[in-house]
């Protein structure tokens, strides 16, 4: 637990522990006094459909208790009814704990851990709310850290009963599982000659990543294999582009060849004007790429250069073409 507690890898850790309890005293023998179910976890999400506005709260609380270690506890409201508490009273329940004589044999036994005087903030009621794992639904509902704590202070081996989370990062899938493996987890595996049955399971449900990886691949390789004629169309784009927005400037191109400039000045002069804009627009748009894409900005920054050396290229001949205007011809449809 502490592995996954500390693990980069782990997001939205969800823990929970079961025990067994009876309120004030439990006399070994007459278990109808053992006659509780309580849970401790971490987060509300782990009881399952329950969320915190089901619950009622006393004032001023919420489900971050949960998160901490205090000796607060919400309860059913079928056991609140049944006592006949109060949300503040205070409720002393005897905890006890399970454990295996031989963590090799499933059968279940019972000790006795810290009796904890707990103060009720909340009750709700669980009747179809409850997570499927739970055969049968909590009466009493604790901190997870508050057990872990009790377990730590009496010297017993702490389980948690069952762990659930997210992947931080899924790019970090293989050194995750390296490290799952390190803190001594197992896949679920039927010939996995290991008959412990101690919670050292781990079920990764990477399949749908996996699918979405090769799916990506996929499309990665039909972009890569479709670049060349994009850039080909970028050509035709930059040149189409240009002979429209300079259609009306030919006179002005010729006015500039009446003077005395020749063909190449004049292209320079029009160069420089297009290429200005085509800066402007490929920086503005890989500054928006790295403000969106973070680390993959490099990448886009090298396909905006490419773009606009294509786009530039179709401009060129676009401009070679405008500046091929015969100067008495363009002079007398002026005048």
């Amino acid at each position: 637990m502490q592995g996954l507690l500390d693990s980069a890898y782990v997001d939205e850790l969800r823990m929970d522990v079961r025990l067994k309890a009876g309120i004030d005293k439990v006399i070994p023998g007459e278990w109808h006094t053992l006659n509780l179910y309580l849970e401790g976890v971490n987060c509300i999400e782990t009881l399952g459909s329950i969320e915190e506005s089901d619950v009622v709260w006393n004032t001023g609380e919420d489900a971050s208790f949960l998160q901490g270690a205090e000796a607060k506890c919400i309860v059913s409201q079928k056991l609140f009814d049944r006592k006949g508490w109060k949300l503040g009273d205070q409720v002393t329940l005897c905890q006890w704990y399970y454990y295996r004589e031989d963590e090799r044999y499933p059968q279940l036994f019972a000790n006795p851990l810290q009796t904890v005087e707990y103060e009720v903030v909340g009750y709700v009621d669980m009747t179809g709310k409850w997570d499927e794992r739970f055969v049968v639904p909590p009466d009493v509902i604790v901190p997870f850290h508050t057990v872990r704590n009790a377990y730590a202070e009496e010297g017993i081996p702490f389980f948690a009963s069952s762990a659930s989370f997210v992947l931080s990062d899924a790019l970090c899938l293989n050194a995750f599982k390296q490290e799952m493996k390190d803190l001594g987890f197992r896949s679920v595996s039927p010939t996995v000659p290991d008959y412990s049955i101690n919670g050292v399971a781990l079920h990764v449900n990477d399949a749908a990543f996996i699918r979405t990886a090769e799916h990506l691949r996929q499309v990665i390789d039909t972009v890569r294999a479709f670049f060349p004629f994009l850039l080909v169309l970028i050509v035709g784009v930059g040149y189409l582009v240009t002979l429209l927005l300079l259609q009306s400037r030919k006179n002005e191109m010729a006015l500039l060849r009446s003077i005395g400039l020749n063909r190449y000045q004049c292209f320079r002069i029009f160069f420089v004007d297009q290429l200005t804009l085509v800066i402007t627009g490929v920086v503005a748009g890989n500054v928006l790429s790295v403000l969106i894409q973070g680390n993959y900005g490099g990448n886009s920054a090298l396909a905006g250069v490419l773009v606009g050396i294509c786009y530039l290229a179709g401009n060129s001949l676009a401009l070679w073409k405008l500046l091929k205007v015969s100067v008495m011809e363009a002079l007398f449809v002026e005048a």
